[in-house]
């Protein structure tokens, strides 16, 4: 958990809470919309209302009449807009804060303009593998409709959906130098995916796959009791704080391990700070 621990240092301790705060704000609308396309309240009323013998993949896609389609379409529309800008300005942020030491948010359209072509990339290729685990989902989730047995298919359908979980935790985790690597190194985003993905050998995914697979766990964990409530509304603004703090949690993460990775210098650390953790190793 060393990249998990290195990066809530980045995100609460320096900076005071400053850097959360602001990076939290930035990706408010991201995680709003998010909330709406991939609600995890739903979850609750899924399994609460289990049943079997519905074998209609488009039924299973918006988990049986949970999810409108045209809502759907709109949170899909509204999540990819708001994933581009704040994900762009954000990079710009964390980028500029390790690499000179100075965490602030100047014009935004210089911040989005910035990392503009990067974060392009990384929207379409994070479109594409939530369509692949969306469709993964469903199908797996039609064909377990076809057992007789309610509680075999509703435990099958469960571990199905922990599996393509982790399996796309682990795709991320050997993809995380993605962002960073067209950021920093202006590698295009195929040149980008291929350094990421050779960077990690065995030991260091299973590391950085842990870091990434608990706290998605728990976003959906929690976002899941929130079912318990009868208000819709509180699903949603759980959700919306979950994810908000996972989209933010994810990206300083992939910033944390490059420059670990890479063996590089980071300048965001304060003298005092510096001080006070090198003293007694010295």
């Amino acid at each position: 958990m060393k990249y998990f621990k290195k990066t809530m240092e980045y995100l609460f301790i320096l900076g005071k809470g400053k850097r959360i705060t602001i990076l939290f704000l930035l990706a408010l609308p991201m995680g709003i919309s998010l909330a709406f396309f991939a609600p995890n309240s739903i979850l609750f009323n899924w399994l609460k209302n289990y049943s079997v013998g519905n074998q209609n993949f488009w039924h299973a896609w918006n988990f049986y009449g949970q999810i409108k389609p045209l809502n759907m379409l709109i949170a899909v529309f509204a999540t990819v807009i708001s994933t581009f800008i704040s994900y762009s300005i954000m990079t710009t942020v964390i980028s500029r804060s390790m690499r000179v030491g100075v965490f602030k948010v100047h014009n935004l359209l210089y911040e989005i303009n910035e990392n503009f072509f990067a974060i392009f990339s990384f929207t379409i290729t994070a479109v594409i593998f939530g369509f692949l685990f969306k469709s993964s989902c469903s199908l797996f989730f039609t064909l377990w409709q076809g057992i007789a047995s309610l509680y075999l298919s509703m435990i099958l359908s469960v571990i199905t959906l922990i599996l393509l979980i982790g399996l796309l935790c682990m795709i991320f985790a050997y993809m995380c130098l993605f962002v960073p690597y067209m950021s920093i190194n202006g590698l295009k985003s195929t040149a980008a995916m291929s350094e990421s993905i050779g960077r990690f050998g065995k030991k260091r995914a299973k590391k950085l796959f842990f870091s990434v697979l608990l706290p998605v766990l728990s976003c959906i964990t929690l976002g899941a009791l929130a079912g318990f409530s009868k208000y819709r509304f509180v699903g949603i603004i759980v959700d919306s704080i979950l994810y908000t703090f996972l989209s933010v949690y994810v990206l300083a993460l992939s910033f944390v391990a490059y420059y670990h990775i890479e063996g590089l210098d980071r300048n965001d650390y304060t003298k005092e700070y510096y001080y006070k953790n090198t003293k007694d190793k010295l």
